[in-house]
């Protein structure tokens, strides 16, 4: 991003991350903070931002080493590290104070960001969240066997596998089923919302990156379960998530709301809410703006 505010490029913290605003000056703040590991804000931004954007200031973000930003120069890659950007950033745009939207992964970035800064954090809104990752690769091992018709033995019960149970949960599953087709299989509704998305991936020309998931990998994220730091944060939340998403709901959205006491909007929809049922999404964010609003009274 330029001084003009033309996306493109932001250095933060020593790497250069893709940046674009949108919105009128002086409207509330929107942070999206996209999930993966790997992923980007391209769809985010162009299926739903143009909605956003007419009374917010939105701003969308690609984490290091993903999508349009710079490629990563660290083999192992923390939610510390993701935090520290995601507050740089806030401080170089000169935004006081933002909402931000946590998407999968992101949540925890989101959750760990309001902790850690809270005066900078008007309120978070949790998608799907992914927060217990030794339970969510437990999950994606038994749906890989499910759809190769086979028992699923659990690695992590294994000592060989001691302190990093839920890795070996993942990478069993991964050995089972791809990636794309096992998470496709279990985040969208029907075929037909998992094209609107795919339409949307095509026109941007990003590929998930699988450096930065296994960085995180290597970081320690598939042992980590967030969702006793969850419980302590302290800005108003909402917890969003779809009916049809096998990676989100019912397990980790229900724990997470449970956790940190806040209501639970189920929808009609997948991993993506605002790709099938954005009037929903958009209520959604709405009910929390109106919460935060009345909790600074």
């Amino acid at each position: 991003m330029d001084e003009s505010g033309e996306p493109g490029l932001l250095e933060v913290n020593g790497s250069e991350l893709y940046v674009e605003r949108s919105g009128p000056a002086g409207a509330p703040a929107l942070a999206f903070v996209h999930g993966g590991p790997g992923y980007h804000s391209y769809t985010f931004s162009d299926l739903i931002g143009e909605e956003l954007s007419t009374d917010h200031q939105l701003v969308c973000f690609d984490q290091r080493g993903c999508g349009r930003s710079a490629p990563l120069h660290s083999a192992a890659l923390g939610i510390g590290d993701l935090v520290a950007d995601l507050e740089q950033l806030r401080r170089s745009l000169g935004i006081p104070r933002w909402t931000l939207i946590g998407h999968g992964v992101g949540v925890v970035i989101a959750l760990e960001a309001a902790r850690q800064f809270p005066s900078a954090v008007r309120a978070v809104l949790s998608v799907s969240p992914w927060v217990d990752f030794p339970r969510l690769a437990g999950q994606l091992l038994r749906s890989a066997a499910a759809l190769r018709g086979t028992a699923a033995s659990d690695p992590a019960h294994d000592p060989a596998h001691r302190g990093r149970g839920g890795l070996a949960r993942l990478e069993a599953a991964f050995g089972l089923v791809g990636p794309a087709e096992l998470l496709g299989r279990m985040q969208f509704r029907d075929v037909r919302s998992r094209m609107h998305l795919e339409f949307s991936e095509a026109a941007s020309q990003l590929a998930w990156s699988t450096e930065v998931f296994w960085a995180m990998a290597r970081g320690g994220l598939w042992e980590l379960d967030y969702l006793p730091r969850a419980a302590g944060c302290p800005v108003p939340q909402l917890v969003v998530a779809g009916s049809e998403d096998a990676t989100s709901y019912p397990e980790q959205a229900q724990e997470l709301a449970s956790a940190c006491s806040v209501p639970l909007e189920v929808v009609e929809a997948g991993h993506f809410p605002w790709v099938e049922e954005p009037e929903a999404f958009l209520e959604a964010l709405a009910e929390l703006e109106r919460s935060a609003g009345e909790a600074a009274d």
